[in-house]
């Protein structure tokens, strides 16, 4: 299978179970001492607007890009797991 090919099938597999499990929690992040839920659609969401911005910024499919995580967190916001999903959600 080509790469092109299994990208568009990672991000339609991404986005399906977002649909099929929108109100489920897709992962747990600690706030104030507590596990908050992000949902399925929250995480879609996420992505989904972490694809535009990365558009808006030149990246199209087949671009290389490298993604670095900051040691830095934001307390209100849980921990950015969103880069491996973009990627297919791109097309790179």
């Amino acid at each position: 299978m080509a790469s092109e090919d299994r990208n568009e099938t990672m991000a339609r597999m991404f986005v399906a179970s977002c649909a099929a499990y929108a109100s489920k929690p897709a992962m747990l992040w600690a706030k104030n001492g507590e596990f908050v839920p992000l949902t399925y659609a929250e995480l879609h969401e996420r992505v989904r607007r972490f694809a535009a911005v990365l558009r808006e910024r030149g990246l199209r499919k087949g671009s290389t890009i490298a993604l670095q995580r900051s040691w830095v967190r934001i307390p209100s916001s849980p921990p950015n797991s969103n880069e491996p999903k973009v990627v297919p959600m791109i097309g790179s």
